[in-house]
């Protein structure tokens, strides 16, 4: 009788030990955490890939109603008519061409291509898109016309202007049943291939 009491205050005395070192292990796994954010050692983990299927410069990537191809990146210290909102910031023009082979034109070219992996853009999304031909802005591409576009981007003059950069190409999805009011076709948020592309120093233009 005395053994199996002995037994239970045995495992009881064991819970409680493990209850408390579990405790104190999460306790100095956070108490880490915090300290190595303090001293920014958290800020030297590498951004995420930008994804998708690794492409190459001038490949044509299939994005079902249109066709795009990268094939440069240029850095500009002035660009037309275009105004930095900071001295110091440069221009990334990422050149591409893009063959609508819907039946329809398209308006969406603003959210075909990305630099995610590119620090100290001023947005998301390009600033503007214009035609390389003449460097008129650009809204709507139209069937069969293959077209040269610059999608542009400032980036502060703080960072050190990139050799090459990740280019990620976003196509879209098809909804075979949307809901009522809702877009049949909507924009990706994962790329569907990534160019990495050296960067050219292009001339004031």
């Amino acid at each position: 009788m005395s053994d199996m009491g002995g037994g239970a205050v045995r495992q009881v005395v064991g819970e409680l030990f493990e209850a408390v070192f579990r405790k104190v292990y999460y306790l100095l796994a956070a108490g880490l955490v915090a300290v190595t954010g303090a001293f920014g050692g958290l800020n030297k983990v590498p951004p995420a890939p930008a994804g998708g299927r690794p492409a190459a410069v001038g490949e044509v990537v299939d994005c079902g109603r249109w066709n795009i191809a990268v094939t440069t990146v240029k850095s500009f210290t002035t660009l037309g008519d275009l105004r930095l909102k900071k001295d110091g910031d440069r221009w990334l023009a990422v050149i591409v061409t893009i063959t609508i082979t819907a039946d329809t034109s398209m308006n969406n070219l603003i959210s075909m291509v990305r630099l995610p992996e590119v620090k100290g853009l001023t947005r998301e999304e390009p600033e503007r898109i214009l035609l390389s031909r003449d460097g008129n802005d650009i809204q709507r591409l139209h069937p069969d016309m293959p077209e040269r576009v610059a999608f542009v981007w400032e980036q502060a003059g703080t960072e050190p202007a990139p050799a090459s950069v990740p280019v990620a190409v976003l196509c879209e999805t098809h909804d075979d049943d949307p809901e009522l009011g809702m877009p049949e076709y909507l924009a990706d948020t994962d790329p569907t291939a990534t160019v990495t592309t050296p960067v050219v120093v292009g001339d004031t233009k």
